[in-house]
């Protein structure tokens, strides 16, 4: 087993979705989508453009304050805060999301 497929297999298993910025609202799975992720946005593969913001509000609110950071290229984070999202079988979900620059990629997890 890889070291890169050890990476995404841990990501899914502690429920947080990786995803890197294409366009300004457009994103590529990295890794694995956690099942959490899946209950929201079904079956998708690495080569598919996502575009997050439009399945989950508070995230789409939170790009803008992303976008103003990767900008800037500083290193750190951003984080959106707490937001909760209720699935078509109305199991809730507790989310929060964090903005990160990794040399010129963009990068939002969401957690």
């Amino acid at each position: 087993m890889s070291e890169e497929s050890i990476i995404d297999e841990l990501f899914a298993a502690l429920n947080v979705v990786v995803l890197e910025r294409l366009e300004y609202d457009s994103f590529k799975l990295i890794g694995t989508a956690p099942i959490w992720f899946v209950q929201f946005y079904g079956d998708t593969d690495l080569q598919q453009q996502l575009m997050p913001g439009h399945k989950f509000p508070v995230l789409d609110n939170f790009l803008i304050d992303a976008e103003a950071f990767w900008q800037k290229h500083q290193s750190g984070r951003i984080k959106s805060g707490l937001w909760t999202e209720t699935d078509l079988s109305g199991q809730e979900f507790y989310l929060e999301a964090s903005a990160v620059c990794l040399n010129e990629k963009k990068i939002i997890n969401c957690f």
